[in-house]
């Protein structure tokens, strides 16, 4: 009985030590990451990202974007289904700076939506095209810009549409000027396009 209880008291120690309990450890958590990085290398999404200051992040539906603190609503554009329109101006009819946008675009993907905004003309009249560039086109996530000029005086646009890929969800975001576009509130725009859960 001695050597019994001594060959137990050893198996009991042995355990003890390795850590067992008779149960399996929990896994650690996968860390994941949201389908709309900053960059495949980045640790950060633009979720996390603080927009830049005199910018404030606007959420509507599943589409989020940063927008100038300065605009304010304005009138809805006319021609496509857009659910957000600001412009640099309160109270004016015809702002130098408009943003629109809309969190479901009719379309099953970004490269049919900006073909749809280029071939229904819903800027209207004299659409001249000044530049076109696919930004994202991974993991059938896709997101197109579209530089354009538009009306009788040359004004300037810039439109996006960003597809979410597996779910055929598609935003649509444009700037429209009358004086020109500002580079820098373009960039910090676009950057900030994002699809929400």
């Amino acid at each position: 009985m001695r050597n019994s209880a001594a060959v137990l008291s050893i198996i009991g120690l042995v355990l003890a030590a390795s850590g067992c309990s008779g149960s399996e450890a929990s896994p650690e958590p996968v860390p994941t990451v949201s389908a709309s990085s900053v960059s495949p290398d980045s640790d950060v999404t633009e979720a996390e990202a603080e927009p830049e200051s005199g910018f404030h992040t606007l959420e509507e539906g599943r589409l989020r974007v940063n927008v100038p603190d300065a605009w304010v609503p304005g009138e809805f554009y006319t021609g496509e289904s857009w659910n957000i329109s600001l412009q640099d101006e309160a109270g004016e009819a015809d702002p130098k700076v408009r943003l629109v946008a809309t969190s479901n675009f009719p379309s099953d993907h970004a490269g049919m939506a900006i073909s749809r905004l280029k071939t229904m003309s819903v800027f209207g009249a004299s659409v001249s095209e000044r530049g076109f560039s696919r930004l994202i086109n991974e993991n059938y996530r896709q997101m197109h810009r579209w530089d354009f000029t538009f009306g009788d005086d040359g004004r300037q646009g810039v439109a996006w549409t960003l597809d979410e890929g597996t779910t055929k969800h598609v935003v649509a975001v444009a700037v429209l000027a009358v004086d020109g576009l500002d580079e820098r509130t373009v960039e910090l725009i676009e950057e900030s396009i994002e699809i929400l859960p």
